[in-house]
């Protein structure tokens, strides 16, 4: 019986969490990350109209050397930019300390701000970092997560 009620309890969690319907990720040059090649997500006939959230994550090695990272990301339809977001991504807290997960390559996640989709349209989305040190090194991949 409770095998039964502890199975029931993690399938209504799991239902009531927001699945993606978008989740990809490319990988950026580790050595040379330039400003100048984004991330692209290509996205692809919209099955409903809504309100996405979008979620940003970055992959990075010890080879990063600052505690943030600083990104823009774009989408496009129909060749024009509907919507834009700058980014900060925090890799180390005050006191050093990474604030993501995973080694030898460290995960860190953002949330951009929500982005308006329309059914039977087609997006492109673009993330690039914009930092003073051109390129970066010690990112390894850049990705995005859309959920309802």
């Amino acid at each position: 019986m409770y095998k039964t009620m502890g199975l029931s309890g993690i399938l209504l969690l799991t239902m009531c969490q927001d699945s993606p319907f978008f989740h990809r990720h490319v990988k950026t040059n580790r050595e040379k990350w330039y400003a100048d090649s984004p991330a692209v997500f290509e996205l692809t006939k919209c099955a409903e109209t809504y309100l996405a959230n979008v979620d940003v994550w970055i992959r990075a090695t010890a080879e990063y050397k600052y505690n943030t990272l600083a990104l823009v990301a774009t989408a496009e339809c129909d060749e024009q930019t509907i919507w834009t977001d700058t980014l900060s991504v925090l890799l180390y807290n005050d006191r050093g300390k990474s604030t993501g997960t995973g080694f030898p390559f460290t995960e860190y996640h953002t949330e951009a701000k929500p982005m308006p989709l329309q059914k039977g349209k087609s997006y492109r989305i673009r993330i690039r970092h914009i930092m003073r040190d051109n390129p970066v090194r010690g990112v390894t991949d850049c990705g995005i997560r859309l959920s309802k």
